[in-house]
């Protein structure tokens, strides 16, 4: 009997081992990549279908006008604040009461709305909005469906969907 036998791997089983994991791998990032960008578009809407359930529920809760505005004053991407609108006048100053505020919006994710919802939505205290439109929200990723579309209605009610939309792009909303 030969007991000085040992068990173990020959170099060429390791690097076939070491290849097909690489092959294998190399497949799975760009699915992973593409799981990753879907997951960061659908936190960044419910982020801001949250500001805008927010809104709603303060107005009718304090019985006033509450608004979500873009804090950058141009486009939702660079962040927004839900505040109380004592005045009513449709901007934050020193008399209104701010409730949250949210940072810009990051890795590349575009928020963008259509005209009457470019930048201010207005809730008033029976949670009515007088704007419809529509927010959509994607990533430039070149895959169709990393967007995201949240419609306003009269009433104030929210929907949100995911769409294709072939040009993140664009700032013109459907």
């Amino acid at each position: 009997m030969d007991t000085s036998r040992q068990a173990g791997f020959s170099l060429i089983e390791l690097m076939i081992v070491i290849s097909i994991a690489a092959i294998l791998l190399g497949l799975g990032v760009p699915s992973f990549q593409h799981f990753v960008v879907q997951g960061r578009v659908t936190a960044q809407t419910n982020d801001f279908a949250t500001a805008l359930n927010l809104a709603r529920s303060e107005a009718v809760r304090r019985g006033t006008w509450v608004n979500i505005e873009a804090t950058n004053g141009t486009a939702w991407d660079g962040g927004w604040r839900v505040y109380v609108d004592a005045d009513r006048s449709g901007d934050f100053n020193a008399g209104d009461t701010e409730l949250r505020v949210h940072a810009a919006a990051s890795n590349n994710i575009t928020i963008r709305g259509s005209a009457n919802v470019t930048d201010l939505v207005s809730y008033r205290p029976n949670g009515a909005s007088d704007q419809t439109g529509v927010i959509r929200v994607c990533h430039p990723s070149g895959n169709a469906d990393n967007a995201r579309r949240i419609t306003i209605s009269t009433g104030g009610r929210i929907n949100t969907v995911r769409i294709t939309e072939a040009n993140c792009s664009s700032n013109v909303i459907p």
